[in-house]
């Protein structure tokens, strides 16, 4: 379970970074708020069926206009990438 989460803790941050959701910058501003919205991130992530598809996508780019349709986080990221 615990590597499991590690595993989409990474994926979520460079999923964020990938379509420019800077992630460790709003955890500087608001430790609190932004700390409880990055586990909400992680924990859905952790429910995807597909990580591998996630980690190879990841991979091949190093930036994305939005994350793929099957990301559990899509709708979520759109939103902190549009504040």
């Amino acid at each position: 379970m615990f590597s499991k989460v590690g595993k989409s803790a990474d994926l979520s941050q460079q999923m964020a970074d990938k379509v420019g959701v800077d992630i460790s910058g709003r955890i500087a501003q608001d430790p609190v708020a932004a700390g409880k919205v990055f586990r909400s991130i992680t924990l859905r992530c952790s429910k995807c069926d597909q990580q591998t598809d996630c980690l190879e996508l990841l991979s091949k780019n190093d930036r994305l206009d939005a994350p793929p349709d099957y990301c559990l986080n899509k709708q979520i990221l759109g939103t902190l990438k549009d504040k």
